[in-house]
């Protein structure tokens, strides 16, 4: 936890950021691995990494109040199609380029599934809003995903409220 001018309060724990792989002499995050996502409010943080539907829930102290866990199965990635939709979003390929391409993004480290979610947007009502993970994440784009988007959304004491599509292009903030 770390207050005005940077200073640390209070460790909070030690947690995952990102996975990473070596490969040769670099390292590597795999397409598709969890990232550790935050976001707060005045009274709250939020912190979950992806490679399950877990995300702590801190108080401004930095104390655990509690974890909002929700019931995930997985979703199996087809690297082959996603291949394919990745290098359509890369201009000016020629054919074999293109052909050569989706053989290196195939043979590139990957995980077999998706995260549990993408995104969290705490509201100014202590409402968190969680982003479900989806393939289109990982492709070329603008900031705001090219496909419809499904958010669950707790309540300030970690209960679920609900589930909200939004359209194609939405930003939340």
């Amino acid at each position: 936890l770390v207050g005005d001018g940077n200073a640390v309060l209070r460790p909070i724990g030690r947690y995952p950021v990102r996975v990473l792989e070596w490969q040769g002499l670099d390292l590597m995050r795999p397409w598709f691995s969890p990232l550790a996502l935050y976001s707060n409010t005045a009274q709250r943080g939020f912190l979950g990494f992806g490679s399950e539907y877990s995300i702590r829930v801190y108080s401004s102290a930095g104390r655990l109040e509690r974890i909002i866990r929700r019931a995930w199965v997985p979703k199996q990635v087809d690297i082959n199609a996603w291949a394919t939709q990745w290098v359509k979003g890369v201009e000016g390929l020629s054919s074999a380029q293109a052909t050569a391409k989706q053989k290196e993004t195939r043979d590139s480290p990957h995980a077999t599934t998706l995260p549990a979610f993408q995104q969290l947007i705490a509201d100014r009502v202590d409402r968190l809003w969680v982003r479900e993970s989806q393939l289109a994440d990982f492709l070329p784009q603008a900031s705001a995903p090219a496909v419809s988007t499904r958010w669950s959304v707790f309540g300030k004491n970690g209960q679920w409220l609900g589930e909200v599509s939004m359209p194609p292009r939405f930003l939340a903030t």
